[in-house]
């Protein structure tokens, strides 16, 4: 009987001291069969806590029946929880450069027109009379003009035209007006071998003064030159 006694009164001492676990008991039944199976829990239901951290076990306390704030589960883990370096979160790349922009294409060049030049030659300063053969004076003309051809940059066409005055016969006069623009056309072409020429002759039919005076039978001996140049 005197052992029966000792042993409540111990178990009153050790509930008395240790007081109740910090933060309050079980406030369910779970709890409450939970803190009784694996530790000690006082009259009240209350889980008895030790002086230190954590509670006092009972012989059935194991793994799956632990109350993680007896054991400091929840602490460690709100430690380690601070402790552990936050994840930084990957900033999104930079879009990328937008291309650069096309060059503009130069607009296309405006094509030049060509010039058209006429050169009139005075038969009389070109051919003897009656002749298709270039005279001194021609020869010398004839030089003045192939240095004023040569100051163009392209030419495209060459075209020579002789005439002739009324007196004699018409078609005598239609040869001779052929021959003599053939000699121009040759003496320009030793100059200008890749220009496009032509010779023709419109004998006495395109007359420019009248042919009942001498005068005006000079102006009517004639070679027209007509160039197609760019400056």
């Amino acid at each position: 009987m005197h052992i029966k006694l000792l042993s409540v009164a111990m178990a009153a001492a050790i509930l008395t001291g240790c007081g109740t676990l910090a933060g309050g008991g079980a406030s369910s039944e779970e709890a409450m069969m939970k803190a009784t199976k694996s530790y000690v829990a006082s009259s009240a239901g209350s889980v008895v806590g030790l002086s230190g951290d954590g509670c006092l076990r009972t012989s059935n306390f194991d793994d799956d029946t632990m109350i993680g704030s007896c054991e400091g589960k929840e602490a460690a883990m709100a430690e380690k929880e601070m402790e552990a370096p936050k994840e930084e979160v990957a900033a999104a790349p930079p879009p990328p450069p937008p291309p650069p922009p096309k060059p503009e294409m130069p607009a296309p060049a405006a094509e030049e027109e060509a010039e058209v030049e006429k050169v009139v030659l005075s038969g009389r300063a070109l051919f003897p009379y009656d002749s298709a053969q270039l005279t001194g004076q021609g020869n010398r003309e004839m030089t003045t003009l192939i240095e004023k051809l040569k100051s163009y940059s392209d030419i495209e066409l060459v075209d020579v035209v002789g005439h002739a005055d009324s007196r004699g016969a018409t078609e005598y006069n239609q040869g001779l007006s052929e021959r003599r623009a053939e000699t121009v056309k040759a003496t320009l072409q030793g100059s200008f071998p890749q220009v496009p020429m032509t010779a023709s002759g419109l004998g006495e039919t395109a007359p420019i003064a009248s042919n009942d005076t001498a005068e005006g039978r000079r102006l009517n001996r004639r070679v027209e030159i007509r160039v197609e140049a760019i400056n």
